[in-house]
């Protein structure tokens, strides 16, 4: 059963027939019905139900883990069965004795890890209720309790329904914590994730300390921290004190079987069935097995340690990927011709917004093309289909004629480069992040690059040169120093395709100024798509493409675009004003 937190506000849970409890037949008096509560468990154990309706599905394929109490009636009748039956021989009678108390400490072990099921879903609690339908009508009689056999699903809407299967979450969750170890496994998972989250809001508030600083939120930075702290910490002593009852359980459990074979061995030595020594060396035997059986709690505690953050690992690894990494065409030659055929595409977390539809466009080889348009109107859209890190959902992209599905992706991207508004630079020096364009480049060549970025004069400036270490994300350089190291790392790659993805718009004029020069030099010879906010910098541009609605709504140049009063001269005009 899932706890649905959706639009529509409702709260479904699954419900099955239990085979243990009756036989499924068609007499719906007689069927009795197993809830399976399932809630989302982080980051809060006890969700907010809404009462307003509560939608249940049915299903018959669950297998309850309570089964596995079912027979403790029939193995207390087979050990009363055996003991009876051994009451007339002294000798053998202690010799089994002996042997159940010596496997009563393996059963326990056994029993233990026999209870531990990893196949509980990572993200979700399971919890089991069996009752009689009657308590709340027959699914067939009741008012409460609405059929839909089309559907496969019931319908529930009293309060009280749901009062009663919140108070079964709350009895339940503490019973299975305490012998459902794969339950703690869970909490242990979970604590490791808000142990994470806090890490990740601190690293976040530390990056961006300035903008903390500006906005003095250094307080309620401080407060979202101390709060998530708590929760964490509260999660993670939850977890530990589930081990720590494990623990102190399976302990005990050992120490009363050995209390028992000392009781019962000593009982055997008064009656001379056997004698001191014997006794010593079968206690010696049992706790240096005790003690190796104890050792079983410590390294399941480890291995909970390990399963907790192997659940994230193993979703991560199980997730599909959209553009798999396999073998494509590699053209010898690459003209940078590029066509979008009637291309269609939604993001796969906003799958209800068409960002682009029948979109048409075509650069030809060598051309500058600037793409306008209102903010999200599908501008950096059109340049991520490009290096294929999504693909269409419909229509089709070509490079050079050819399919881009159809060629291999590392192939084309090594012959696309890229500029976007902040460049990625690495904590490392400016030499290895401008050798990421082409790793076996030459000083010579580096030197070069930067000369035609406008960057060399002011790396030389710095004591240590190219040797000069960045910071994260290059905290250590200006926004037009990073831009022109970006820049000379494009020009290293030496692509065919060129993207600008708003190169200028964070600059100062000066540095605007010396950054543009080097786009120029940049775009010389190459197809360039140039996807900008600030009109200014795509006039020059041999094509404009307006795009609207998820089409090329005009094409042309400045001039022409300007001339016919459409939807580019209104973008012109409307930035003129801001400006005024």
């Amino acid at each position: 059963m899932r706890h649905d937190k959706g639009m529509d506000n409702q709260i479904e849970f699954s419900i099955v027939y239990k085979n243990h409890c009756n036989n499924i037949n068609n007499n719906n008096n007689s069927n009795r019905l197993s809830t399976i509560y399932k809630s989302y468990v982080s980051p809060i154990f006890n969700p907010t139900f809404s009462r307003e309706n509560v939608k249940i599905t049915t299903t018959n394929n669950f297998k309850p883990n309570s089964k596995l109490f079912n027979n403790n009636n029939n193995n207390s009748n087979s050990n009363s069965n055996n003991n009876n039956n051994n009451q007339n021989n002294y000798k053998s009678k202690s010799k089994s004795y002996i042997a159940i108390s010596g496997v009563g400490v393996v059963s326990i072990c056994i029993g233990g890890l026999f209870i531990f099921n990893f196949g509980s879903d990572a993200q979700l609690l399971n919890v089991v209720h069996c009752q009689d339908a009657t308590t709340t009508g027959t699914v067939a009689e009741s008012t409460a309790i609405q059929l839909d056999e089309e559907a496969s699903t019931i319908s529930i809407d009293t309060d009280s329904i749901v009062a009663e299967l919140e108070q079964q979450l709350t009895n339940n969750q503490i019973f299975w914590k305490l012998i459902r170890p794969d339950i703690w496994v869970l909490s242990l998972g979970i604590a490791q994730q808000a142990n994470a989250q806090t890490t990740a809001m601190a690293q976040e508030a530390l990056g961006n300390i300035r903008t903390v600083v500006a906005f003095a939120s250094q307080d309620t930075e401080s407060s979202r921290f101390a709060q998530r702290s708590q929760e964490s910490l509260d999660l993670a002593t939850d977890a530990g004190v589930q081990i720590g009852i494990f623990q102190g359980v399976t302990s005990l459990a050992l120490n009363a079987v050995s209390l028992l074979v000392y009781w019962y061995g000593g009982t055997l030595v008064s009656a001379g069935t056997i004698t001191s020594g014997q006794l010593t060396s079968f206690i010696l035997h049992t706790m240096s097995m005790q003690n190796s059986f104890s050792q079983l709690s410590i390294l399941f505690t480890q291995l909970s340690n390990a399963s907790g953050g192997m659940s994230r690992v193993t979703e991560l690894l199980n997730r599909s990927t959209l553009i798999p990494r396999r073998p494509g065409l590699r053209l010898s030659h690459i003209k940078g011709r590029i066509e979008f055929v009637n291309v269609g595409f939604r993001y796969p977390s906003r799958e209800h917004v068409q960002v682009l539809n029948k979109f048409n466009l075509t650069v030809k080889p060598g051309q500058v093309v600037a793409l306008a348009g209102q903010s999200g109107g599908g501008k950096s859209t059109v340049a991520a289909l490009l290096e294929r890190f999504y693909e269409a959902n419909e229509g089709e992209i070509l490079v050079d004629g050819v399919p881009i599905t159809q060629l291999s992706a590392d192939w084309l991207r090594n012959h696309i480069g890229i500029v976007n508004q902040e460049p990625a630079l690495f904590a490392t020096s400016i030499l290895d992040n401008l050798r990421y364009g082409k790793p076996d480049a030459t000083v010579e060549e580096i030197e070069e690059a930067c000369r035609q970025a406008n960057a060399h004069h002011f790396i030389s400036s710095f004591p240590n040169g190219y040797s000069t270490m960045v910071g994260e994300k290059g905290v250590q350089l200006s926004g037009g120093q990073k831009q022109r190291i970006a820049i000379a790392r494009a020009i290293l790659k030496n692509p065919r395709i060129l993207i600008l993805d708003e190169a200028t718009s964070a600059l100062d004029s000066e540095s605007e100024g010396l950054v543009q020069d080097a786009l120029t030099r940049l775009m010389a010879g190459r197809t360039t798509l140039v996807i900008a906010h600030r009109l200014s910098t795509v006039q020059n541009a041999d094509a404009i493409a307006v795009i609207a609605n998820g089409k090329v709504a005009e094409f042309g140049t400045h001039t022409q675009l300007m001339s016919k009063n459409g939807q580019y001269y209104n973008l012109v005009q409307r930035q003129l004003q801001q400006h005024q």
